[in-house]
């Protein structure tokens, strides 16, 4: 009898570990075509989406691929919260949380001399905007949809990348292109 108790026993501890795990994300997954959600796949077609290498692609940069696995590994442990907190978390770990992230670049002035108090300039906003731009493509990734208000934040930290984009001098060109390619996805996805 008392095996027969220790045999429910395990079967309880093992069914109870897997059904706790099913709805969590695998934090080893590759970023690959391939791996994404469907819906992902049709909207970021293009194999610059998944480049791990190229500064210009969402997770290709140092800054969005951690955000890719950060963020990963915090709705895991935080399902039901959304991803505006993780953001505003993740931001202010970075120590860069005084940033008024809908800070638009309607007027170019004031955004300019806002960057210009941060203390690594245009550093301290192209990181902030790599992480936003990457979580809202991680979003996509991983579920197929983007929050609307973190699509938006995207879509508010690609503009300024574009008032920026004479910071890359020969690659200028190259980085608008690859920040319409964004936008472009960004407005088919949900």
């Amino acid at each position: 009898m008392k095996i027969v108790y220790q045999i429910l026993f395990l079967v309880f501890i093992i069914s109870s570990c897997e059904s706790k795990g099913q709805n969590n994300l695998p934090m080893n997954i590759e970023i690959k075509k391939e791996n994404a959600n469907p819906a992902a796949q049709k909207i970021m077609s293009d194999e610059f989406f998944y480049d791990v290498v190229d500064e210009f692609a969402p997770f290709g940069n140092d800054v969005g691929n951690d955000t890719f696995y950060t963020f990963i590994e915090w709705k895991n442990k935080n399902e039901t919260k959304k991803a505006t907190e993780f953001l505003t978390g993740n931001l202010a770990e970075m120590g860069l949380s005084d940033f008024n992230l809908n800070a638009d670049a309607k007027d170019p002035r004031q955004l300019l001399l806002n960057v210009d108090k941060m203390p690594n300039k245009y550093d301290d906003i192209n990181s902030i905007d790599n992480t936003v731009i990457s979580l809202a493509f991680t979003q996509l990734f991983i579920g197929g949809n983007i929050d609307p208000e973190i699509k938006h934040l995207a879509k508010i930290a690609i503009e300024r990348e574009v008032l920026f984009a004479d910071v890359w001098e020969e690659n200028s060109k190259m980085r608008l292109e690859k920040l319409a390619k964004l936008t472009d996805a960004l407005n088919i996805a949900e």
